[in-house]
């Protein structure tokens, strides 16, 4: 009540609470010495239901092929699936670098080496304290 700069006034069966000068609502005592204010929440819930897209229902699917999906879509057999001819053959990125061909690696080195210890291959790790059994 204090962070609403509000007043509160008790009575013999009532107690009231003011605001600015205006009764914003009255407690009544009940047989418990306890005052009961009713109050109604000045706020609304609201709760919205968002319709998944087709692309969110292809992800869903594993990247299945659009035309399944819009077969799909189509003969409402999946429950809230709906068909939106705007949606067909998006262009995906995952699916397009996982079908990505790469140059295979070849068999056989271009540039070989032609004196001892012209290129030298290592391993950079270390030192590791790396606790053991038998120390």
């Amino acid at each position: 009540m204090t962070q609403m700069e509000a007043e509160v006034i008790f009575d013999d069966e009532k107690c009231y609470i003011i605001k600015n000068g205006k009764t914003i609502n009255i407690g009544h005592l009940l047989d418990s010495k306890l005052y009961v204010v009713n109050t109604q929440p000045d706020y609304v819930n609201i709760t919205t239901i968002e319709v998944p897209t087709l692309r969110q229902w292809y992800c869903r699917y594993g990247h299945l092929n659009f035309g399944y999906i819009n077969k799909l879509a189509q003969g409402n057999l999946v429950t809230g699936m709906k068909y939106t001819k705007g949606e067909t053959n998006q262009k995906c990125e995952a699916c397009t670098r996982a079908k990505m061909h790469r140059i295979p690696v070849p068999k056989q080195s271009s540039n070989r080496t032609t004196q001892p210890l012209e290129l030298i291959h290592s391993d950079v790790c270390g030192p590791m304290n790396t606790d053991s059994i038998g120390g």
